[in-house]
Parts: structure tokens; sequence; C-alpha cells
């Protein structure tokens, strides 16, 4: 079973927190992530998660601060595992990402606001977007049309451009021109 996706999952679960040689060991081992004795025979492991697997899925440990043992991990999907990293912020057991879906706000957004500008959760998510309007458009609305980020037009704008100069102005590594 040596190159059965199950034994990888369990020799790389292994890898990650025995050898400090290895690029992720800091983050594993070296945080004190360990595998469970029971775990250290693979059959074990198989007897354990091998009925659970399905193709495509890959080792989660469901608290990301706690050892790789059989209550403490499933199969599971990219997007599982990317909503269970160590960084990702959570609010009442949804992502940042998912906040963002569910109330129609760009992530940067909100993202930003909780992050860089250091605003309550539930400030963050009850602001309303303040949302710049130019002949009837948005900023988003010209960003998308015109093929000119959002960010690049708004830091025009800052700087003091008109909203005319900020849009018609296109994206030119060798210096602005004007559009026609």
């Amino acid at each position: 079973m040596q190159d059965s996706p199950i034994y990888t999952s369990w020799q790389g679960a292994r890898t990650r927190c025995n050898n400090p040689g290895h690029h992720n060991y800091p983050y594993y081992g070296g945080r004190g992530i360990k595998v469970c004795e029971r775990w250290q025979h693979f059959k074990n492991f198989l007897e354990d998660m091998g009925p659970s697997y399905k193709p495509g899925l890959t080792l989660d440990r469901i608290d990301v601060n706690g050892d790789y043992d059989p209550d403490n991990c499933r199969w599971a999907t990219m997007t599982e595992q990317n909503r269970n990293k160590q960084k990702t912020l959570r609010y009442k057991g949804k992502t940042l990402k998912e906040w963002a879906k569910e109330i129609g706000m760009d992530y940067p957004t909100l993202r930003s606001r909780i992050v860089v500008h250091g605003w309550s959760w539930e400030k963050a998510l009850k602001s309303p977007v303040n949302t710049y309007l130019y002949n009837g458009k948005t900023l988003t609305q010209w960003s998308q049309e015109l093929g000119i980020s959002k960010n690049t037009i708004v830091s025009r704008m800052r700087e003091g451009w008109s909203p005319e100069r900020a849009l018609n102005t296109p994206v030119n590594h060798k210096g602005p021109k004007e559009r026609s």
C-alpha cells in the first residue's frame, strides 16, 4: 500500500511531526503536534481512517492545534482544509470569506476593516461600504468596464486626480497617457 493516498497521508503526517529537517516541521512537530502512539503503525491508521477515505480527500486535523489521532482527524477536501487553517479568521463559526459572501461585501474590504483598521467584527459587518458613484456607476463597475483595478482608481483619486482623469488614463508602465 506504499503508493496509496492513505499511506502517503500517514507517512506525511509522521514526517511533518518527527523530522526537524522537513520544511513544514516548524508548523507541526516544532509546535508540539504529534502522531498518536496507535498511529505509529500503519495498520492501525488504516483500520481507523481507511474505511472513511474517498479519492480526492486529504488528512485533516479538526483542531489545528491538536495531534494526529482518531478523535481529531478526518478526510477533507482542500476547500475544507483551507477553512481550517491556523491563520483563518473566524467569527461565530464562519470564516471571513464566508461572512463577506453572506453580507455581499468584497473580501478585501472586510479583511481590511478587521485586520488593517482594527474594527470590531460587529462594526465591520454592519457598516455600509462607502460606494463612490460617478455617472451612475460604482468604482467596481468602472474598474470592470475599463480594465483598471479599483485600487488604482482609488489611489489616483486620493492623489488628487479628477474622476475623469482617474478613469480615462490607462495603466501604462512607461507613464500615463490620456485616453482620447
